[in-house]
């Protein structure tokens, strides 16, 4: 299995430090890459190529919703993997709708993002 070169967007320095560890204990990332809002998001993308995002979109100082599409619109296409901790309909929809190629519920779901990001290191699915 390739690993891949991961963006993790989240607020929260515990959660990307638990999803990086996960990511990289699964043979899923090799190559990591950590903000903690929207701005450093795109400041590392225009720095580096990432072949995955996991994005909290409840991320601060900046509209989840408008990271996704802004990620979308960024270059070549990663797999865009987005968490959040509202997992409605209308939410799921608007995430999906944005370009987010995966939706999970950061609670209840966790370790799915992290078993897509592995399926696509396995060149499974989008």
């Amino acid at each position: 299995m390739k690993r891949m070169s991961v963006l993790i967007v989240d607020a929260c320095a515990r959660t990307r430090e638990l999803l990086r560890d996960l990511l990289v204990e699964h043979h899923a990332a090799g190559d990591v890459h950590e903000s903690d809002d929207a701005a450093g998001a795109l400041a590392i993308l225009a720095h580096r190529r990432v072949e995955a995002v996991v994005v909290d979109v409840d991320t601060p100082r900046r509209d989840g919703l408008a990271l996704l599409a802004a990620l979308r619109r960024a270059g070549p296409r990663c797999l865009l993997v987005a968490l959040t901790n509202d997992p409605s309909g209308p939410r799921r929809r608007a995430c999906l709708a944005r370009g987010a190629d995966r939706f999970f519920d950061k609670s209840l779901e966790f370790e799915r993002a992290i078993e897509a990001v592995r399926h696509r290191a396995r060149g499974e699915g989008p």
